[in-house]
């Protein structure tokens, strides 16, 4: 018999069924088995579990799960006593329970323990039908076989838990990696608005005034002048444009001065239902489903009711102005409670079914001055990011892998900044 080939084969096996398979064959080689049977202990060690079995004898339903009290087990007795049992005749040993190995079809058995980290947690049974006078050195020879095939399983799960470990700590720092690009991408964009508020502050009065006085004049002009006089026409459209200005610079100044966040106990259903209220002309004129979502029964949270309000505006009409010419159009508002770590939040979700937001400007979409619109200013969405990180919030944007953007809101129910939340923001979209 060549040995070196079967411990070949050992280092070669790809699976636990594979390698006891080969402690199989190697025991045909030695003796005569009609078959081997692999136990393991499951993890509260009550009960031995058959993995695996080899060869062609019947078997009975009995031999599937043994109790670990069974003290006239020859696999229980393997693993407790952790040394190879030898039974030559089951009738000649009363350490054995003779009905269960007679309803097995076995008279000798030679049972091996298989260990895992010095400790037993398994055996290996090889079963005969017939009464075995067993050589000893070929039973030296096949327990040495069966260690190496235990040494060979430990290495291999010790090393899949090491690889577990490994990937999971990968994942982890991958985690907190792509968390702390976000943070710092977050306090960058808060730093960019402080900055160009007072920026805008300065230029928007820098307007006002002199545009005041333009606008005074203009309307001076326009009443005094006669209807049929071809001017009172130039005069009408400069009126026009004046107040677009006047306008621009009111955005301005309310993104440069945002207004003190008033806080009260709302109910953030009741206020998507105002706002879907207030503009449910524009969505049936344009026939835009409007499908809400909302959880109940809901819970208040401290918040200003107007700036919200604001918030659900803005991001709604951009979701009209991107519907409006499509066939299906269709916007989702959905409202749920999570639990986290550092508490439980409150989470909005507006969505469409349009183009999406443009790859360009999406990972700038709450900057100031970004937009999608050829008559947009691009202050909206940074209002929108400012009240919402005035509540201890965050928001986010992206588009839909079935097309159309969402847009994703996270606010505190117990009063704790979501910082740490964050990361249901960016993987359940």
């Amino acid at each position: 018999m060549d040995t070196f080939y079967y411990y070949n084969e050992l280092l070669q096996c790809k699976s636990q069924e594979d390698l006891f398979g080969t402690c199989y064959s190697y025991a045909q080689e030695l003796f005569t088995p009609e078959r081997a049977r692999v136990y393991f202990f499951n993890e509260t060690r009550d009960f031995l579990i058959c993995r695996f079995r080899f060869g062609q004898l019947s078997y009975s339903d009995g031999d599937d799960k043994i109790s670990a009290d069974q003290v006239k087990s020859v696999i229980v007795r393997t693993i407790v006593e952790n040394n190879p049992q030898i039974v030559r005749d089951i009738y000649a040993d009363s350490r054995v329970d003779v009905r269960v190995l007679e309803k097995l079809g076995v008279n000798s058995i030679i049972s091996i323990p298989i260990h895992f980290t010095k400790e037993a947690w398994g055996a290996i049974s090889f079963d005969f039908k017939e009464k075995e006078k067993f050589d000893e050195e070929k039973i030296v020879a096949l327990v040495t076989f069966i260690r190496m095939a235990s040494l060979i399983r430990e290495n291999a799960l010790l090393t899949d838990q090491i690889n577990e470990v490994d990937n999971k700590l990968k994942e982890e720092l991958e985690k907190k990696r792509y968390e702390l690009e976000r943070v710092n991408e977050q306090l960058l964009l808060k730093g960019r608005l402080s900055s160009l508020g007072q920026l805008a502050s300065g230029v928007a009065h820098e307007i006002k005034n002199p545009l005041a006085v333009i606008k005074m004049i203009t309307t001076a002009l326009f009443n005094e002048t006669d209807e049929k006089n071809e001017i009172k026409n130039d005069l009408s459209v400069i009126k026009s444009e004046i107040l677009r200005l006047e306008e621009i610079v009111n955005h301005f100044l309310n993104f440069a001065r945002p207004k003190k966040v008033e806080v009260q106990p709302v109910n953030i259903n009741e206020i998507l239902l105002e706002v879907n209220d207030f503009l449910k002309i524009k969505f049936k004129s344009s026939n835009i489903n409007v499908n809400m979502d909302l959880y109940i029964p809901f819970q208040k949270i401290d918040a200003d009711k107007n700036q919200l309000k604001q918030v659900f505006l803005n991001i709604l009409l951009n979701a009209y102005e991107v519907c409006k010419e499509l066939e299906n159009a269709y916007i989702d508002i959905k409202t749920l409670i999570i639990s986290r770590k550092n508490g439980r939040f409150l989470k909005i979700e507006i969505s469409d079914n349009g183009p999406g937001i443009k790859e360009d400007i999406i990972s700038q979409i709450f900057t100031p001055f970004t937009t999608g619109r050829s008559d947009g200013l691009g202050l909206g969405l940074s209002i929108c990011f400012r009240i919402i990180s005035d509540h201890g919030g965050k928001i986010t944007a992206k588009n839909r892998l079935s097309g159309g953007a969402k847009f994703e809101i996270l606010l505190p129910i117990d009063k704790e900044k979501v910082d740490s939340a964050f990361e249901t923001l960016s993987n359940d979209i």
